[in-house]
């Protein structure tokens, strides 16, 4: 069963199919605001000046969410392949890459070797898959 709620009150204009089809279409955005609220914790700030604090950190999550997205795509070749031989699709562990790039994100900013670093997120990302 599914309610959903709505202020349009002309059934005529806009019929239930209707409102479903608008559900569909803004469910990729609602999903991208739970990802940003849950699992990247972007409303938690490091001070109380808009500038300073709010703009650079949110910004500095959107930096670090776009890498993470990156790195994934990088994976999708080897990860369908390999699930060409298991029973159960697998995906990579969106929570686990993400603390694997959040406590390396400086290293491979601040070091010459990032090659080396984005080789090895590479890894802890395959590494770290669940069942679809």
């Amino acid at each position: 069963m599914e309610i959903l709620l709505t202020s349009l009150y002309c059934e005529k204009l806009f019929t239930i199919a209707d409102l479903k089809y608008l559900y569909g279409l803004r469910w990729g955005i609602e999903s991208t605001y739970s990802k940003q609220k849950n699992q990247q914790q972007m409303e938690q700030f490091s001070g109380h000046r808009v500038i300073c604090s709010m703009q650079q950190d949110y910004a500095a999550g959107l930096f670090v969410a776009n890498l993470q997205s990156l790195i994934e795509k990088q994976c999708e070749d080897y990860l369908q392949k390999i699930n060409t031989r298991r029973k159960y699709c697998y995906r990579i562990n969106r929570n686990v890459s993400w603390a694997s790039l959040k406590f390396n994100v400086v290293k491979l900013i601040l070091q010459n070797e990032r090659r080396d670093i984005l080789l090895q997120l590479q890894d802890a990302f395959l590494n770290e898959t669940s069942n679809q």
